[in-house]
């Protein structure tokens, strides 16, 4: 996860910047154990959890979430891959280091 993401945690909504934390306590504690399990490999770039992350500091927890519900749906055998990043939200835009 972008480190300036969660520090800019800190001047987002409560509801966005909880949503942000947990997404990196994930990170960092229950993504390596998946990676131990099934073997790294993530289809996309930037990660599932980066690219949540992002859309939620981006577009909001509801919008974001679903964003991200959508980009898990895709990550499944026979299913494309590569550089999936998030659009850009127009109305309020937020810099996101890629």
């Amino acid at each position: 996860m972008p480190p300036n993401i969660v520090a800019e945690a800190r001047t987002l909504p409560v509801g966005r910047s909880v949503a942000l934390v947990l997404l990196a306590a994930y990170k960092k504690m229950v993504s390596p154990l998946f990676a131990i399990v099934i073997g790294p490999g993530c289809r996309f770039e930037p990660t599932c959890s980066d690219y949540a992350a992002q859309a939620i500091a981006s577009y909001g927890v509801r919008r974001g979430g679903w964003m991200a519900i959508r980009r898990l749906s895709r990550c499944r055998p026979g299913a494309q891959w590569g550089y999936d990043p998030i659009r850009p939200n127009r109305r309020h835009p937020l810099e996101v280091e890629r």
